[in-house]
């Protein structure tokens, strides 16, 4: 018999996401009623739920070489554009009529 058990590491994920498909497998599980993904997000929305994406920031970030990278190594990479050259490769320019 399944049993309700709450929180994702409980239902056997490790990361920390709940994503449309489970929770439909957590639907079907509990209920026993099979819903399509787009019935589970219209469900969903009906109880005021949001689409919700969590900072895009790896655990390992480390701060201060971020900030030593920003100083150093960016400034260098972005001088390095040449410059643009005058005139225009447009057919329709006035430039190169």
């Amino acid at each position: 018999m399944w049993r309700w058990r709450p929180g994702r590491p409980a239902a056997g994920w490790r990361d920390q996401r709940w994503t449309l498909a489970r929770v439909r497998d957590l639907v079907v599980g509990k209920f026993r009623v099979q819903y399509t993904i787009p019935g589970i997000w219209y469900l969903l929305r009906r109880r005021g739920w949001t689409c919700q994406i969590g900072a895009r920031r790896a655990i390992e970030r480390d701060d201060c070489a971020v900030e030593v990278w920003k100083k150093e190594a960016w400034p260098r990479m972005k001088a390095r554009r040449r410059p643009s050259a005058a005139g225009s490769s447009s057919k329709t320019s006035a430039a190169s009529r």
